[in-house]
């Protein structure tokens, strides 16, 4: 490759203009790219800083709910647990209730039939003596002759008598 004198003036020309244009972007370029650079870093220095908060939140109401869902099944175990004693002293409650009202009714059933077998008796006896009576007076009617009649009219009639 040959290179001539022309080439090589163009190109330290070429390189000159290089030099200035680059001089002058570090001139007037340096300050406001290093101020981006440097806004830049501090953006994402406090982006990374809210993004590490952030995590550390997650990560704490992950462990918070972690620890909730592993006290959940000792919580449910514990519910169980209650609700089977509930039912144990429910059920209980309702036997000995049971039981009780039971005897009470057992207890009232014998007063009624006390009461029952003693009102029936009181009808028996009532019913008998008046059916006694009944047969006497037949018996005594039939045997009663017209003497005796006159008899105990006059008795009765004195009987009368002394009262008054």
């Amino acid at each position: 490759m040959h290179i001539d004198t022309h080439t090589i003036q163009a190109l330290a020309f070429q390189f000159v203009n290089l030099i200035i244009f680059a001089s002058i972007l570090y001139r007037f370029g340096k300050a406001p790219f290093v101020d981006f650079v440097a806004s830049r870093s501090a953006t994402l220095r406090e982006q990374i800083t809210d993004a590490k908060l952030k995590l550390q939140a997650a990560q704490d109401q992950f462990n918070e709910y972690r620890a909730r869902l592993d006290s959940m099944g000792a919580e449910v175990a514990a519910l169980r647990a209650q609700n089977a004693q509930d039912v144990a002293a429910v059920t209980a409650r309702i036997r000995e209730d049971a039981a009780k009202q039971s005897q009470r009714i057992v207890a009232e059933a014998r007063v009624a039939r006390e009461a029952s077998i003693e009102a029936a008796k009181a009808r028996l006896v009532a019913d008998l003596g008046s059916m006694v009576l009944t047969r006497a007076e037949m018996l005594i009617k039939e045997r009663l002759t017209g003497d005796q009649k006159a008899r105990i009219r006059k008795e009765f009639s004195n009987q009368v008598e002394q009262i008054q």
